[in-house]
C-alpha cells in the first residue's frame, strides 16, 4: 500500500527548494514594505529638531518608520525641554549636558536620514508606551 501523504512522494531536495523560495519571497516582501524613501527619511530626520517632532507623526501616519522615530523624537524633545527649563545643573554639568544633547540629536538626524532604526536608551522605552494615534478631522 502506497503512502497517502502527497508530501512523501516529493523528493526532499524539492521540498527544501520550495521552502527556500517561499522564505526568500517573504524576505523580499518585508524589504519592500520596510523600504524608506529619501523624502520620508528627510522628514523623519528633521523631526528630531525640537518641536518639529510632530511632523512625522502627523504627515506620515501610515509609515511604521515615521511613527517609530516620531514617538522617539517627541519623548526626546520633552526631556530636552524639561532639563533646559529646570536648569539646575552646575556650569560644568550644564556644558556636558549641552554637548550630550547635541551629539544625540546629530546622531539621530544622521541615522534616521539614512533610513535606519535605532534606539536611544531610556527614551525609546518611554516612547513605546505612548499610543499616539492622530486621527484626521472629520466633518
Amino acid at each position: 500500500m502506497a503512502d497517502e501523504n502527497p508530501q512523501s512522494e516529493v523528493p526532499q531536495e524539492l521540498q527544501q527548494n520550495k521552502q527556500n523560495k517561499d522564505l526568500a519571497a517573504e524576505k523580499a516582501q518585508d524589504k519592500i514594505d520596510n523600504e524608506v524613501t529619501k523624502g520620508e527619511a528627510f522628514l523623519v530626520a528633521i523631526g528630531y529638531i525640537s518641536f518639529l517632532c510632530v511632523l512625522p507623526l502627523v504627515l506620515l501616519r501610515d509609515s511604521k518608520f515615521a511613527q517609530y522615530h516620531g514617538k522617539q523624537a517627541l519623548v526626546l524633545a520633552i526631556f530636552i525641554y524639561f532639563f533646559d527649563f529646570v536648569q539646575i545643573l552646575p556650569a560644568v554639568a550644564a556644558s556636558i549636558y549641552t554637548a550630550l544633547k547635541t551629539i544625540v540629536v546629530i546622531y539621530a538626524l544622521y541615522k534616521s536620514f539614512n533610513g535606519q532604526y535605532f534606539k536611544i536608551p531610556f527614551i525609546y522605552n518611554l516612547s513605546q508606551k505612548f499610543d499616539i494615534n492622530i486621527q484626521e478631522k472629520t466633518q
